[in-house]
């Protein structure tokens, strides 16, 4: 069997892969982040739960679907309400956080922002709303 290839068809290849394997390297790049799966928070709600759920994303986005009992504190405010000490970030220290966004980027830095100010309990769902919505896992609009 003979694999001679032409070099240039391997360019494409390694482009594929790169960008497959980007939204991980990001992750990594990130730091030490906890993550839990979607369904695995679904049944810890169910179980009752007491964490708080912040929704990282544009308030639009958070309007249109969130999960039930979300509280919306947008990436672009985190920054300016931690270095406030704006209490409604405070009043969480010591409970546990558990962060989401689209995908879980967004999610990721909030919570090294949160970890950096002495959060200690922050957890980021994997995926994001666009992972719990795959998972058809409930959600709510605003009113």
């Amino acid at each position: 069997m003979n694999l001679d290839l032409d070099p240039l068809l391997l360019i494409p290849l390694a482009v594929v892969i790169f960008l497959m394997a980007l939204p991980h390297l990001r992750r990594r790049m990130m730091g030490k982040v906890n993550f839990v799966k979607t369904y695995e928070f679904y049944r810890q709600l169910e179980a009752g739960s007491n964490a708080v759920i912040i929704d990282v994303r544009k308030e639009k986005d958070f309007v249109h679907r969130h999960i039930l009992e979300a509280v919306n504190i947008p990436l672009a405010e985190f920054e300016d309400r931690l270095s406030s000490g704006d209490e409604r970030l405070q009043v969480y220290k010591n409970h546990p956080l558990v962060l989401i966004c689209q995908s879980d980027l967004d999610s990721i830095r909030a919570a090294r922002k949160l970890g950096d100010r002495g959060f200690t309990d922050v957890t980021v769902i994997k995926g994001g709303m666009f992972r719990w919505g795959l998972d058809r896992l409930p959600t709510e609009r605003k009113s």
